[in-house]
């Protein structure tokens, strides 16, 4: 930790405009990956449990974040080791933070509904839509799989806004916007 405390200090001492985005965004990006495993070790090793708080409510003190976020962080950190071409893609910069965030959702939610269905996403496929789509299109998508393998699940869990998503996935699927293809959803899933 001590060598990333002045590797960070290093880097705000360096002039702003001299320091590519990009590369940075992928490097925080990484250190997010690895701040999801390591919540995710402590929530296996169960330490959250010795002062009587909540796996969520641990890491979102601990680490000084929402609840939201938290829950967030402990899903990707389980889901990343699972899925090992997502983890490989974000760290190599493929993709970022929030499209594995959103592709790990869906597989927690894929996995949840496991007992009515034995499937898993097309790891591969979804790298290339999050390389493809912007984070509300890949979210949406996300959200559409999930209602085809899921509908109960689904309907139980979503929110006003479902409807929106539908809307925009219509749009999406039809063509109707030009700078995305209709998809095969069921390309999208190993089942």
């Amino acid at each position: 930790m001590e060598r990333l405390r002045e590797a960070i200090a290093e880097l705000e001492a360096e002039d702003d405009d001299l320091i590519d985005e990009r590369e940075l965004a992928s490097l925080v990006d990484r250190l997010q990956a690895k701040l999801c495993r390591v919540v995710a070790a402590v929530k296996l090793r169960g330490d959250y449990q010795l002062e009587g708080y909540s796996a969520v409510t641990w890491v979102a003190k601990q680490c000084q974040m929402s609840r939201s976020a938290a829950a967030d962080r402990l899903c990707v950190g389980a889901q990343l080791e699972k899925m090992p071409r997502i983890a490989q893609a974000l760290r190599a910069g493929e993709i970022g933070f929030q499209a594995a965030s959103v592709i790990c959702h869906l597989q927690e939610r894929v996995e949840q509904a496991g007992s009515w269905i034995d499937s898993s996403i097309d790891q591969e496929a979804w790298v290339e839509n999050a390389r493809c789509f912007s984070i509300k299109d890949l979210s949406i998508l996300a959200a559409s799989t999930w209602h085809s393998v899921d509908p109960a699940g689904f309907n139980r869990c979503s929110r006003p806004r479902s409807m929106h998503w539908r809307i925009h996935l219509a749009k999406m699927t039809t063509g109707r916007r030009s700078n995305v293809a209709p998809m095969r959803w069921s390309s999208l899933l190993t089942i």
